[in-house]
């Protein structure tokens, strides 16, 4: 297999918003010059990066505190009973003697491998996931050290009050919706931008003033973001995004962008 666009283009890595932007001005630079096939690809990039934009948005909402008093409630008794578990585990010796914490310190490593607090800091989309995780590994992998540890109690309000959150936020914003999927979603898009570029240079390849102008005239735009990124890098200060319609910052982009 050969070089990616990616590797072949040095590129940065446009945030969404200026992308969208880029793509909206060549589309039409591209009709203007009856290039259709290419405006469609731009138009369909725009549509594309709209589309994150708008899952975004959703995310970011359901990371806020949502209308739902009892999600917070639920939060928090959450954050107990993990905390709850977490500390049991940490001072089992001193509670049941010597012979209780090694496994009690295996159950912790696995469980929480970075801690109780790393797992109540989470997003809320994500930490129904995490903790969905944790209930399994209590469950199926640590069983035997949780009834002698005597956490079955604490196991069982964790799992209950897991369940009534997952459901209640579950109404707040897509279940399947992740940080994951919008990092995914922004990769194609980057790639469809340098699709851009190596459509531009299909379509006017040669070294004429001709080809050369026409080339410029056409990836102006993305001459003129990757400027805007460049001297917000030059000064040690993350490029931010922007409105796509009306050009205003908006707030900093989740992936910063960094050269390919």
């Amino acid at each position: 297999m050969g070089p990616t666009l990616a590797e072949t283009f040095n590129l940065y890595v446009f945030p969404t918003g200026r992308r969208q932007w880029t793509h909206a001005r060549i589309a039409e630079l591209a009709r203007a010059r009856s290039l259709d096939d290419l405006a469609a690809h731009c138009e369909a990039a725009v549509a594309h990066d709209e589309r994150t934009r708008t899952l975004r948005r959703t995310l970011d909402t359901a990371r806020a505190m949502p209308a739902n008093p009892r999600l917070t409630e639920l939060d928090a008794a959450i954050d107990r009973s993990l905390g709850a578990i977490y500390r049991i585990c940490t001072e089992a010796g001193l509670a049941l003697g010597p012979d209780f914490q090694a496994p009690a310190d295996t159950l912790r490593r696995s469980v929480f491998p970075n801690g109780a607090v790393a797992l109540t800091l989470l997003p809320w989309v994500e930490q129904v996931t995490e903790v969905q995780s944790v209930i399994t590994l209590l469950d199926d992998d640590h069983l035997e050290t949780v009834q002698a540890l005597g956490l079955t109690p604490w196991v069982t309000r964790l799992r209950d009050l897991h369940t009534e959150f997952a459901a209640a936020l579950t109404h707040t914003a897509p279940a399947d919706l992740t940080a994951d999927d919008l990092r995914a979603r922004d990769a194609a898009g980057q790639d469809l931008l340098l699709e851009t570029v190596a459509r531009v240079l299909g379509t006017y390849p040669r070294a004429t003033k001709a080809d050369t102008r026409a080339r410029a005239e056409l990836l102006a735009p993305l001459y003129q973001q990757s400027e805007a990124i460049r001297q917000r890098r030059r000064t040690r200060r993350t490029p931010t995004d922007i409105d796509p319609t009306t050009e205003d910052p908006t707030d900093i982009d989740p992936t910063p962008p960094s050269p390919a």
